[in-house]
């Protein structure tokens, strides 16, 4: 069996590379069977290209990476469904490293520097568990139960019988054999309460919707395991389906206490606190920023919604948001799709330092007006904006983003973000409230030149549509011909009229010709307003 395996040691030092392929030789592994890779891109692109047998993955991968990332980026895309041997090596014997390994569930951990009679001693365990689940398997495909009881009779052990029953329902499972799976561990597990044959059996009774019988198995679970990771996550799965939205709130951060290395768990948390209005998913924002590079999760919107988190935090950074994506990011240059990014957040941050003036005109700048394929595409970027719009009271620019995000959240990929997403986009929608028809009524008053009406009606309803063009050219047009009578608030309404052409690159033909024409309009907005450019606010 040695002699046919194919491996993968994955190891950023190239003397461990060459000294672990030794020993596998000494083991009795054929040397042209055995592949390195240097870091983790090397890896996954040996993945994709070659299926292995045994899989040796070092902790510290250099430059950042890790062989957690690693994992998880073979799980998220299915590298790992034929369920190769893994082994983790590592100099790094911290309990949040063994538990967050632990999710991935690794055939054994293996402590620099490698023995080679070590080695050997964990090869055979694994090599035997190995073949009795595939003779199991093979028993169970030809005979049934009555032919996996045969081959369980070669089990050396209770563990090697209970490791071969679960890897049996596995393996089921993946073959779409639900049912079957479900029948054998639901008389396997009262008898042998073996964990991770008890945590199929819930991720099982969920998939079918059974959630009374997957629920009393995982209460039983938490009595038992309170603080086992993946006892957490389902439990926090199990809410979310129950609408308990709170309590799987809690699971998850009793999770990430415990492990703060599982970014899926974070960014389920970051949209779940969305939808709670609390700030609970950024107890471990730092560790957050710090693992996502190299991992799946490093794209632009992830990083975004990290940067996202600290604005909501309040946290204030020395450096600008461009210069801190490139400090994260270890990068020379942004792309356009993440100058979006940075200048949707920037336009956040303005106005929740109350800079609404500068908000608009970020809002407004080339490189949000043109990342059409992000407004498109993405849900993150039009959540940024949605965010953004909504402090502004741009009611018109708000609905057209909900309609965007309603269609942008049925395609995500992730079945947890995209429930998580779905329920932060209820509660937007919950608390959207404005009258369509007085903005209608309001512009007909115009039309039909009722301008004393029309005035105290777009006024009235500005609050709720400011910076939208039409009521902003209409009052710009009732006030330079002296039809809007102006209390002191509602001078800073034509301010932020002005402002919606003023902030554009260039203004309207037919705003820079009333500029020139009206001594009232010549001032221009930025100069007259300390929210703009530090002086005294006067109109």
């Amino acid at each position: 069996m040695r002699q046919d395996s194919s491996v993968l040691v994955v190891d950023d030092c190239s003397i461990i590379q060459q000294t672990t392929k030794l020993i596998l030789q000494n083991c009795g592994f054929n040397p042209a069977n055995i592949h390195t890779a240097t870091n983790a891109s090397d890896a996954i692109k040996a993945c994709q290209s070659k299926v292995f047998d045994i899989l040796f993955i070092d902790f510290n991968l250099g430059h950042g990476s890790t062989g957690l990332q690693l994992l998880e980026h073979l799980s998220q895309k299915k590298l790992l469904m034929h369920s190769p041997m893994v082994f983790v090596i590592t100099a790094e014997d911290s309990t949040p490293v063994f538990m967050g390994f632990a999710e991935f569930e690794p055939d054994d951990y293996l402590i620099k520097p490698l023995r080679s009679d070590a080695l050997q001693q964990r090869l055979q365990a694994s090599f035997m568990q190995r073949k009795l689940n595939k003779l199991v398997q093979t028993g169970f495909k030809l005979s049934g139960v009555g032919g996996a009881k045969s081959a369980l009779q070669q089990a050396k052990s209770t563990k090697a019988f209970r490791q071969a029953i679960t890897a049996l329902c596995k393996q089921l499972t993946l073959d779409g054999e639900h049912q079957k799976a479900i029948a054998l561990l639901a008389s396997f597990v009262p008898k042998h309460p073996y964990l991770p044959a008890q945590l199929l059996l819930v991720e099982l009774y969920m998939l079918q919707q059974d959630l009374a019988a997957a629920n009393a198995v995982l209460s039983a679970l938490r009595i038992s395991h309170p603080n086992h990771l993946l006892v957490l996550d389902l439990s926090a799965k199990m809410a979310l389906h129950n609408h308990q939205f709170s309590e799987a709130m809690q699971y998850w951060q009793h999770a990430q206490q415990l492990s703060y290395t599982n970014l899926d768990r974070q960014f389920s948390l970051f949209w779940l606190a969305q939808g709670l209005h609390s700030q609970g998913a950024f107890s471990k924002l730092r560790e957050a920023c710090a693992h996502i590079q190299h991992s799946i999760w490093d794209e632009p919107r992830y990083h975004a919604l990290l940067f996202l988190g600290q604005i909501e935090q309040g946290i204030t950074q020395k450096h600008t948001i461009e210069r801190q994506w490139l400090i994260q990011t270890n990068q020379k240059a942004l792309s356009a799709e993440e100058r979006a990014f940075a200048f949707a957040l920037k336009a956040l941050q303005a106005v929740r330092n109350g800079d609404n003036f500068t908000a608009y005109r970020l809002l407004k700048h080339s490189h949000i007006t043109m990342a059409e394929e992000l407004l498109a595409t993405s849900f993150e970027f039009n959540a940024i904006l949605l965010k953004v719009y909504r402090l502004l009271n741009m009611t018109k620019a708000d609905i057209e983003t909900i309609e965007r995000l309603d269609k942008l959240s049925v395609n995500e990929r992730n079945s947890t973000h995209r429930l998580l997403k779905q329920y932060w986009l209820k509660r937007q929608r919950e608390s959207f409230n404005t009258s369509a028809a007085d903005y209608q009524k309001a512009i007909t008053l115009f039309t039909d030149k009722q301008y004393k009406l029309a005035g105290q009606a777009l006024l009235t309803i500005w609050p709720s549509f400011r910076f939208d063009p039409i009521i902003a050219k209409q009052l710009i047009e009732l006030f330079s011909l002296n039809l809007l009578p102006l209390t002191h608030l509602q001078r800073e309404y034509l301010m932020e009229a002005r402002w919606t052409f003023e902030a554009l690159p260039e203004p309207p033909a037919w705003y820079q010709t009333l500029r020139k024409k009206d001594d009232a309009f010549a001032t221009p907005i930025e100069q007259m307003t300390a929210k703009a450019s530090g002086t005294a606010a006067i109109c």
